[in-house]
């Protein structure tokens, strides 16, 4: 009797072993399905952010900031400098203003929020884009290693102008240019012809800003254009 008790005892603990067993197993299982199924989520993000910079990023960074994240990237495009050159003259009788820059020109990013003023103060007259020459050409970073950081500093400021990342190396852009450093700031007419590039070279002696240095011009075609548009003789 004693020991068919204890007999008894031992099979009531070992099913109990047992069954914990296979249900910590299903765990297990269940949680690593659950991963995978979030890491294929995420590889198809990640993808996605280069691909099409990755529209759904207000569901990775909070509300406010996947916003502003999600904004950045939707406004962000990667083309080659033919592509750059050919589409910065298709925005019809407006003054363009072409802002090329770096995240490693610190008056690049300073000025940055002044370009957007410029857009959002004639939204009617003058067309502002933002080229990124990150870009320098290495084999082992490639213009998609860059989107992070750029996505980053774009989101603190929520442009709503094109925000275009060169896929050509920045040396062979600013040759184009025929710049030797950056900010430059092209500045084209509303007949999408070249009025002026702005460099530091040729800032005042205060170095390079908006204020001083571009608005001034701006301003003064976007009198001239309004002018001719409301004579009639603008088109």
């Amino acid at each position: 009797m004693e020991g068919n008790a204890m007999r008894h005892q031992y099979g009531k603990i070992f099913c109990c072993g047992l069954l914990g067993a296979i249900g910590l197993l299903g765990c297990q299982e269940s949680g690593g399905s659950a991963n995978k199924e979030a890491s294929s989520t995420s590889s198809a993000g990640a993808v996605g952010s280069i691909a099409t910079l990755d529209p759904a990023a207000s569901n990775r960074v909070g509300n406010d900031g996947g916003k502003e994240a999600a904004a950045a990237s939707r406004s962000i495009e990667l083309l080659d400098w033919g592509a750059i050159e050919r589409r910065m003259k298709e925005f019809g009788e407006k003054i363009v203003v072409v802002d090329f820059w770096s995240t490693s020109c610190p008056p690049c990013m300073k000025e940055y929020p002044e370009l957007l003023k410029l857009q959002s103060d004639f939204p009617e007259l003058v067309q502002c884009v933002a080229v990124n020459l990150d870009y320098l050409g290495l084999e082992d970073k490639p213009p998609e290693k860059y989107l992070p950081k750029i996505e980053k500093f774009l989101a603190g400021h929520q442009p709503k102008i094109p925000n275009w990342i060169s896929t050509t190396p920045d040396a062979e852009v600013l040759k184009a240019l025929e710049s030797s450093s950056l900010p430059s700031i092209l500045v084209l007419d509303a007949k999408q012809q070249r009025v002026a590039m702005i460099t530091e070279e040729v800032a005042g002696e205060d170095g390079f800003s908006y204020a001083s240095d571009v608005r001034p011009l701006v301003e003064s075609l976007a009198k001239g254009l309004k002018a001719l548009k409301e004579s009639g003789r603008g088109k």
